[in-house]
């Protein structure tokens, strides 16, 4: 109780935020709410292709910025969105065994990287409450990846960095079917796909050059280690195209998880008011977690007016176990037939 108390300062704030979004309405129309406020599909189309253009702007003139500022702001709470919507909202924080396995996994990841991640998809497989054969199946992707994992070395992690941010992306499209405006979901997807599509290319590098990108003495990063670090076996302009990408789909990860999945997650189809949706993760997450959280976001905050580059990897660190349980979660998601659930209409993971 004495930790709900020290949030409810936030209340005001939440219902604050509320009348200015009112009034923000308002001043749009009627016409323009029925249209892309109200329905679902329409609300997640308009953000997602809207913050997508946005990010492919910002990653192709200040991607160092969004590669320190991405992490320090956002990654605390896209961690939190991870907990809640493949942890909590499918139930398996009530699951003795499945949370001991995993969270097993997730600690030999720390020492391991992905050969630890891939053994907690690995154990979480085995526990769930899935067919013995889809569990075969489960358990041999797990193994060649394991294999690769083993021949490649630590080229293997580099991939790993980028392949997490469609997995967010996959997960957010298999949330639920889609049905009457369906095309209008196909908006965020064409925007990634195009954007990347356009980075790979060297569409940006007019916009790059003239900015100066590949300079940010502020954030302390070194865009010939970046290269390095995102394209280890690669020179010349595709190193850093791939650089520029990454920080364009780390962003477009941010807003899947931060944006679009929440409004997909909803029981209700219409917008909820933030001071609603304050409650629901109160409720769902529990105070002394929101708190950690909050307090785990101002130490790196902190961090970062010394150091900004020493936050990001300090946070990176501490917080790439979520990489896995999002892995995790599509191997279990597989194997317990949520996906071929959602199939038949139901929604991914059921809302509350």
């Amino acid at each position: 109780m004495r930790a709900g108390r020290l949030l409810r300062p936030l209340e005001g704030l939440w219902g604050a935020l509320d009348r200015a979004r009112t009034c923000a309405l308002g001043a749009c129309g009627v016409a323009f709410c029925r249209a892309l406020v109200m329905p679902r599909a329409s609300r997640v189309a308009f953000a997602g292709a809207a913050l997508g253009v946005s990010a492919l702007l910002l990653a192709s003139t200040v991607p160092l910025w969004m590669l320190v500022l991405g992490p320090l702001l956002w990654g605390v709470p896209h961690v939190l969105a991870d907990v809640r919507y493949l942890v909590v909202r499918p139930g398996y924080h009530r699951r003795a065994l499945f949370m001991v396995v995993l969270s097993v996994g997730l600690a030999a990841s720390f020492v391991l990287g992905l050969r630890g991640g891939l053994l907690a998809v690995a154990g979480t497989v085995a526990v769930a409450r899935g067919s013995l054969a889809r569990k075969v199946v489960a358990l041999g992707v797990v193994g060649g990846l394991y294999a690769l994992a083993e021949l490649s070395g630590w080229v293997a992690d580099a991939v790993l960095v980028h392949a997490h941010n469609l997995v967010g992306v996959g997960l957010w499209w298999a949330w639920r079917r889609r049905g009457p405006g369906a095309w209008a979901h196909y908006l965020p997807l064409c925007v990634f796909a195009v954007g990347s599509a356009l980075i790979l290319l060297g569409a940006h590098e007019p916009l790059f050059a003239a900015a100066g990108a590949h300079e940010a003495p502020w954030t302390k990063l070194d865009f010939g280690e970046l290269e390095w670090a995102f394209a280890p076996t690669l020179e010349g302009p595709i190193a850093s195209r791939l650089v520029v990408l990454f920080a364009f789909q780390q962003a477009m990860h941010y807003v899947v998880w931060l944006r679009l999945v929440p409004d997909e997650a909803r029981p209700q189809p219409t917008p909820r008011s933030f001071r609603m949706s304050w409650r629901a993760l109160v409720r769902e997450l529990g105070p002394w977690v929101l708190l950690a959280a909050a307090g785990g976001a101002l130490v790196f905050w902190g961090w970062a007016l010394e150091s900004p580059a020493g936050a990001r990897h300090a946070y990176l660190s501490v917080s790439f176990f979520h990489v896995y349980l999002e892995l995790v979660a599509v191997g279990v998601f597989w194997v317990e037939g949520r996906f071929a659930r959602r199939a038949r209409g139901e929604p991914l993971v059921q809302s509350t």
